[in-house]
């Protein structure tokens, strides 16, 4: 069962049904699976200083960017 919402048939999030798309996933998943109370508890982990520096790391991420950059454009041409 797909429930209705009042809503302007020009909006562009209900595709002129009044259904607003994200409601009406909202309400399915939510009625498949059923709502949920419980607490959730996520562990967190300390993951330590990084080994190396990040700039460092900014800069080769950068570098092979642009070397697939220019690989593509070598091909193209």
């Amino acid at each position: 069962m797909v429930k209705t919402y009042p809503g302007r048939a020009s909006s562009q999030d209900d595709c002129g049904t009044g259904i607003f798309i994200k409601k009406a996933i909202n309400d399915a998943i939510h009625t498949e699976f059923g709502t949920t109370t419980e607490p959730v508890s996520i562990r967190i982990r300390h993951m330590g200083l990084p080994a190396t520096s990040l700039d460092k790391g900014l800069t080769l991420a950068a570098a092979i960017e642009d070397e697939e950059t220019i690989r593509k454009l070598e091909i193209e041409n």
